[in-house]
């Protein structure tokens, strides 16, 4: 996924690349909450294998724009914001054990890939609304950087 968050982001932007990893997470999700609904267990392997690819691909895809979108947003404070960064990650690490484990214990795995998709689906908008709100306050100094 890095190795196809920093070309993307070299090629479309930082804005348009989050966008279109966001949406593969989220659509590679539902495939799968759609297929174990479905299906249950009898999902072929090489469809879910192949499902994950993206959906890893994707996720994976996210660090190289975000950074990008932060740092020419960070004049003079490059490092903090980096750091921040990732802390933000582990922690939403850590999160997504304790939600995945609440989700599991209450719903099932059938519910899990539906708690990602939404939670993804969450983050998209969170970004979304970040950008919008950055690119207003910056005019278009900043667009799709």
């Amino acid at each position: 996924g890095v190795l196809l968050g920093g070309p993307g982001t070299d090629a479309i932007g930082p804005r348009t690349t989050l966008l279109v990893g966001f949406v593969l997470a989220t659509s590679s999700m539902m495939v799968l909450a759609l297929l174990a609904d479905s299906l249950g267990l009898a999902v072929p392997f090489g469809v879910v294998l192949a499902v994950t690819v993206v959906w890893a691909a994707a996720l994976w895809s996210f660090s190289p724009p975000m950074q990008t979108w932060l740092l020419t947003r960070a004049e003079g404070m490059e490092s903090a914001v980096l750091a921040l960064n990732v802390s933000g990650m582990y922690l939403g690490f850590a999160l997504a054990g304790l939600i995945g484990g609440v989700v599991l214990a209450f719903g099932g795995p059938a519910a899990v890939p539906w708690a990602s998709a939404a939670l993804l689906a969450s983050g998209a908008i969170l970004m979304a609304v970040s950008i919008i709100v950055a690119e207003r306050r910056e005019g278009s100094r900043h667009a799709d950087r």
